[in-house]
């Protein structure tokens, strides 16, 4: 008999150890899912910073070599 409730008990606190590690995983999927998330976002927008300094620095360097070939040379 004794032996029956503890090994009842055993189940109960594994039953509860199982339920809230479950509630644990999900809860760290969630932030996982969040943070992925977030740094797509951020990708991209680095992505479009990239571009746009690309751009510029392009016309920088067209404007420069419009300039040395109309400055005389010295």
């Amino acid at each position: 008999m004794k032996q029956d409730i503890d090994l009842i008990w055993f189940m109960v606190f594994f039953l509860f150890c199982s339920m809230m590690c479950n509630t644990s995983n999900d809860s760290l999927e969630r932030k996982i899912d969040d943070t992925r998330t977030e740094m797509n976002q951020k990708l991209g927008e680095t992505q479009k910073l990239s571009a746009a300094v690309q751009a510029q620095t392009e016309a920088i360097n067209r404007l420069n070599q419009t300039l040395q070939e109309r400055l005389p040379a010295r």
